[in-house]
Formats: structure tokens, C-alpha cells, sequence
């Protein structure tokens, strides 16, 4: 089978498990935790010095001025996510009794609601009592709908783990009209005015876009990286950088076997060693590709399962319309990114759950003018690549699934790739061209597609497959959008061969372990039949074949029956150990679960 191949390609998958989520100690760029009480800060170890900025790299020659777009963002502020643990969900409460961190307030016969988090905080604001949402550490706004209760949940990251704090507040004495509503009049309002709600604002306190949105400069050298790939490395669901740049290993860019290989073992040297953990790839310099308005990055002490320790740095990036530029899996900030970060004290705490580890960081959120060109950070060199992704706020659904890479989403509101597109596209020629060049099957050295992000097809099994079911209204608090993706299963199209499908999973609920496992598809039939062609109300069996997991990729012998209800919107699944299908009819013995889109 085509897919499976050279001990070449096993590093290549063992490099998309790094970039993705870090070694097998599971070490990425991970949330940086904040520390709200400046007097318990602890001193983190291997901890860079910013020193006075001296001047570095000039930033590059512009090139033609490509304008940017008048499409949003918001301020979303989950740091470049690690790799999910599993059973990890996101909790009501804090170790760090964020809880208490928050205060809202509403005077009577007022109908604005103030609320202030700590100001070194980033977060998003949602609220029952209205349609409009924040990021920030303050949020403000009018009662829009009348409930017995106000609920305001602020949904907070700090470090590996994400928090909605939620506050509760007595709404004001007066109605909000002459008239006070009854019950169910409450409930009719309360969805009328969610159906004004917009899942992807984008964010009011950054500057606008003149045009459509595109890059101005390059955002690496593309003699620098040796191959892009594509893929969720080692996510469950979809999300914003499934673009991985791949980099060369140190000191050589001869052949193939020059890309870096994650389980190589290169000498260390002064230059290369914030910790003991060897350098597995080129350091290469990283350019804003586009001027940049707020900068949200932090960096984390992180070590491995074998002791090793090392730095890596990671955040986001903002645009104009607060377009968000994800990075992962870098370290070094230039002399120009420094002197930024020296404009404001970070919060820094032990990284919550890694406490035991003893391992630190520290995050910076800054509003700053970085113009497009300027030498940002480099690659760390301890992951085989870096992450980079772009998402864009503001657009709705139908306007997304016009962008390039974007594919289509039923949920883009319960999904990390809700908003996600193809960042190649946006760069001007020839670095588009250049970069699009560089997505090749490493085998045969054909162009592969950039995306899509998001490969739902209604009424099939492909897709993106959640816990339960999503309501037709998306819903004001985050509580009620969050989803744990170790808790959902996506089915999807390799992105090397089209004939090869995958199922990606997260927690065992069905008698499939992590990972994803691929199967080799036909058109016709019940048996192996393509995600994208299953129909409502029938029941197929698929025979698995490779499991990719923890930079392992091994064979099974088990088999997958799928059963896609009569309205096409629930999806049971059940693995069992048969080898092979058979004939129909497959009986579901007990052990199956059912998703929902």
C-alpha cells in the first residue's frame, strides 16, 4: 500500500506527532500559565534574560503592498494547544482560584453589567443575559434579555488547562420593558435574540482591514524548510495548524534523509542548548508576514519523559481585525520581539498540570505595532517543525467556506478548525507559489491540496462527530459550546492518498484505542465503502488497518461497524476484534457508542 513506506516517511510521521503535541513525553508549546499573585511568583528555571534590545536582522524589503482584508477577529487566547491529555475537561474552578478573581457589578435600575478579571488575564466573555461577546480582561455590556439569573462566564487559559470561571448576577429590579414577561415569553425572547448572536465576532479594539486580508511579506525563508505537510499530527479533531512546516536537520540540506528526524540523536552544543534536550532541527528565522497589532506568546520549561529539558516558546499573533497568526514550536525572540516583551511584565506560575515536573513559564499579552517584515522568533530546533496557523474572525459560515483550504463545517462554532483556512494562499507571489511547492509527497514528489480544514459532508459519515447533539441556535455561554475533543471522533480523507480514510479517536468508548486509523476505501458496496458516500439508515463494516499513535504506526486486525441514522445527524460506531467484515448483516454486540453532529 502506498501509504505505508520508507523508514523515511516513519520519521515523517514521527515529526508530525512532534510538531503536533511534542515528544512522547507529550512536551509542546504549551498554554503559559499566569500567575495572579504577584508575591507568590516563582522563579522559573532556564528562564531567557530580556536584556536591552540591541539591533538584530533588519526587517526585509516589502514586497508589492497586498492590503489587508476587511474580515474580523476576535481574541481568542488558548496558547498554541498541547497535546490533549486524555480525560482532561475544562473545570468550573482553578488551582488557582481564578474563581475569585473575577467581580461583576450592576447598580439598580441600571441595564449595564460590568465585569473586571485580573488585567494581566486574557480571556472571552459570554453572557446569558446577551449577545455579545469580549476578549479581554474587562467586559461591559447592556441587558439585552430578560432571565431570572444573569450568567457571565469568562473562559480563561492559564498554562495546559482551561477554565471558565462563572459569575452570578441578580438582575436589576426594573424590567427591561413596561410589561414583565412571563415564563414562557422569557424563553421566546431569550431565543430570538440568540438568533442574533454571532459565534465569530471579531474583536472591536483592533484596527480594521482596509481590503481583503493578505500577507505582505514572507514569513520564512522557503529555502529554509524542506517539506510542508498536512495532517491533525496528534489532535483528535480538526484544527487551525494542520499546515506543519518541516525543517532540515542540523547541518545538512543534501537529500531526504536531511529532514529532521525527531528520534536522531545530535551532539548538543553551546549554541544549541538552553537545556540538555539535543537540537533536532535547523534554527531558521521567522518574519511577521503582516503587521501585527497584539502579540500574546509565552514560553514554557519543558522536559521529557527522559529527563531532558529544554525551551520552546509559542502564542498568537494579531492582525489587523484581529485576523489571528498561530505559532507553535519556537523559541529565540529576536531583538525587535524583545523589546516589545519589555514593555510589560509577564505572569509566571508553575504550569498546571506539569507542577510535579517542576516545569515553568511565562506569558506576555501586549498590544504593540510590529511591522510586516520584522524578524520575530525563531524555529526552536527541538521539535522537526513549527507550527503556523491562520483564522480568521468576523466572517460567517457561508462567507468561511469561501476562503481557501476552508472546506465546510456543520458546527464551525463547536470546532478548532471552526474558522480555520489555508495560510499559503495568502501570501503574495511567488512566496505562495514557492510555498505551495513545498506540499509534495515526499515519494512520488506530487503537489498535494492545502486542506481543507474541515471535511464534513451532510448526510454521510464524514465528518466531525461530537458527544452530543448541537442545538440550531448556537448558544450565548461557552459552557454550552465547549466541546472535549477526546470525546469526539473525525472522520476524514488522507491528505496523500484520497482512496485512504481515517478515523481519528480520542478516549476508548467503543473498542478503539487513541489514534487514528486508516482504511483502505471502495466506492460501492457495505463493506470499506468511503466516509463521504455512506447513506442515512444503513449499517457498513470497515476493515482497519494502520493505527498511528504516539509516533508508532502499527496494524490491527479489527474491524468497524457504522450505522448512520435515518436523518443522517447520529453516527454508532463499535470496533471489534474480526479481522475481517464478512457478510451482512453486523450486529452491534454491546460496546457501541453514538455521536452526534
Amino acid at each position: 500500500m502506498r501509504y505505508i513506506r520508507s523508514a523515511f516517511l516513519i520519521s515523517i510521521i514521527a515529526l508530525l506527532i512532534l510538531v503536533a503535541c511534542g515528544d512522547t513525553a507529550k512536551s509542546v508549546p504549551t498554554p503559559i500559565s499566569r500567575n495572579l499573585d504577584p508575591a507568590s511568583t516563582l522563579t522559573p528555571t532556564l528562564i531567557p534574560v530580556i536584556s536591552s534590545p540591541t539591533h538584530s536582522a533588519k526587517p526585509e524589503a516589502k514586497f508589492e503592498k497586498a492590503t489587508p482584508t476587511s474580515w474580523p477577529a476576535s481574541s481568542p487566547t488558548r496558547f498554541p494547544t498541547a497535546t490533549p491529555f486524555p480525560n482532561q475537561k475544562r473545570s468550573k474552578s482553578s488551582e488557582y482560584d481564578l474563581q475569585g478573581s473575577v467581580a461583576c457589578s450592576s447598580a439598580n435600575n441600571s441595564l449595564k453589567v460590568l465585569c473586571t478579571a485580573p488585567e494581566d488575564l486574557f480571556g472571552e466573555w459570554s453572557s446569558n443575559a446577551t449577545t455579545r461577546s469580549l476578549g479581554g480582561s474587562t467586559f461591559e455590556f447592556e441587558i439585552e434579555i430578560q432571565v431570572p439569573e444573569i450568567i457571565v462566564e469568562w473562559d480563561v487559559c492559564v498554562a495546559s488547562a482551561c477554565t471558565i470561571v462563572t459569575v452570578y448576577i441578580e438582575p436589576p429590579e426594573g424590567p427591561l420593558e413596561p410589561t414583565k414577561l412571563t415564563g414562557n415569553e422569557v424563553q421566546n425572547q431569550v431565543v430570538e435574540e440568540a438568533q442574533d448572536f454571532f459565534w465569530n465576532e471579531r474583536s472591536s479594539d483592533l484596527p480594521e482591514c482596509d481590503a481583503d486580508f493578505r500577507f505582505s511579506h514572507r514569513l520564512v525563508n522557503p529555502d529554509d524548510v524542506a517539506q510542508l505537510m498536512f495532517g491533525p499530527g496528534s489532535h483528535i479533531e480538526p484544527h487551525e495548524h494542520m499546515i506543519y512546516w518541516g525543517l532540515w536537520s542540523p547541518g545538512g540540506r543534501v537529500g531526504e534523509e536531511d529532514l529532521a528526524n525527531p528520534n536522531s540523536q545530535a551532539t548538543p552544543t553551546p549554541e544549541v542548548t538552553l537545556g540538555d534536550k539535543s537540537q533536532v532541527s535547523e534554527k531558521i528565522q521567522l518574519y511577521a508576514p503582516t503587521d501585527i497589532y497584539r502579540v500574546d506568546v509565552g514560553y514554557a520549561n519543558r522536559s521529557t519523559g527522559k529527563g531532558e529539558t529544554f525551551i520552546e516558546w509559542g502564542g498568537y499573533i494579531y492582525a489587523c481585525n484581529g485576523h489571528q497568526l498561530m505559532l507553535g514550536h519556537i523559541g529565540e525572540p529576536s531583538d525587535e520581539m524583545l523589546a516589545v516583551l519589555a514593555k510589560s511584565e509577564p505572569t509566571c506560575d508553575l504550569i498546571m498540570g506539569n507542577a510535579s515536573k517542576g516545569e515553568t513559564g511565562c506569558r506576555w499579552v501586549i498590544d504593540a505595532f510590529i511591522s510586516g517584515g520584522t524578524p520575530i522568533f525563531k524555529s526552536s530546533g527541538y521539535a522537526g517543525a513549527f507550527d503556523f496557523g491562520l483564522s480568521l474572525f468576523g466572517l460567517t459560515a457561508d462567507e468561511l467556506r469561501k476562503q481557501p483550504g476552508y472546506g465546510y463545517s456543520i458546527t464551525p462554532w463547536r470546532v478548532s478548525s471552526g474558522r480555520a483556512v489555508c495560510p499559503l494562499e495568502y501570501f503574495p507571489e511567488p512566496l505562495r507559489s514557492d510555498y505551495l511547492k513545498l506540499l509534495r509527497d515526499n515519494m512520488t514528489n506530487e503537489l498535494l491540496e492545502c486542506g481543507p480544514f474541515n471535511q464534513d459532508v451532510p448526510n454521510t459519515a464524514m465528518g466531525f462527530w461530537l458527544p452530543s447533539g448541537s442545538p440550531e441556535i448556537v448558544p450565548l455561554l461557552q459552557s454550552d459550546r465547549d466541546v472535549n475533543e477526546w470525546d469526539t471522533v473525525w472522520l476524514f480523507e488522507d491528505g496523500i492518498e484520497a482512496s485512504v480514510h481515517v478515523i481519528s479517536v480520542g478516549n476508548n468508548t467503543f473498542g478503539l484505542d487513541y489514534g487514528q486509523h486508516r482504511i483502505s476505501t471502495v466506492s460501492e458496496g457495505l463493506v470499506n465503502r468511503r466516509w463521504d458516500s455512506m447513506q442515512p439508515g444503513k449499517t457498513y463494516c470497515s476493515e482497519l488497518e494502520e493505527i498511528w499513535a504516539d509516533s508508532i504506526e502499527l496494524y490491527t486486525d479489527k474491524t468497524l461497524v457504522i450505522r448512520l441514522s435515518d436523518d443522517g445527524s447520529a453516527l454508532t460506531l463499535e470496533a471489534v476484534t474480526d479481522g475481517r467484515c464478512g457478510d451482512p448483516p453486523w450486529i452491534f454486540k454491546g460496546n457501541e457508542r453514538t455521536f452526534y453532529r
